[in-house]
């Protein structure tokens, strides 16, 4: 592989296109109805998130807030349901 400047040249809406044809093929090969995803409140989960729901559509997706340190205080709240208040900076 020849390494240049156009190597990082992409076709972001044809990248997610084929990325989406790849959930929708695994979850019918798995038999599945949807999925489950973990989200941390990073970028990479956020984009996961969002990539399972163009693929899926929203009601095929279920976001599961997983435990972080910085956001363990969040999680003792008692009305998960409800907007959580922003941490200070």
């Amino acid at each position: 592989m020849d390494f240049h400047k156009d190597i990082l040249k992409v076709d972001f809406n044809s990248e997610v296109e084929r990325i989406c044809s790849f959930i929708r093929q695994q979850v019918r090969e798995m038999r599945r109805e949807g999925a489950v995803v973990g989200l941390s409140g990073g970028i990479d989960s956020a984009l996961a998130a969002a990539v399972c729901v163009k693929a899926l559509g929203k009601e095929k997706v279920f976001g599961l807030i997983l435990p972080e340190k910085e956001s363990m205080m969040f999680l003792s709240y008692p009305y998960s349901h409800e907007k959580l208040p922003r941490p200070e900076t």
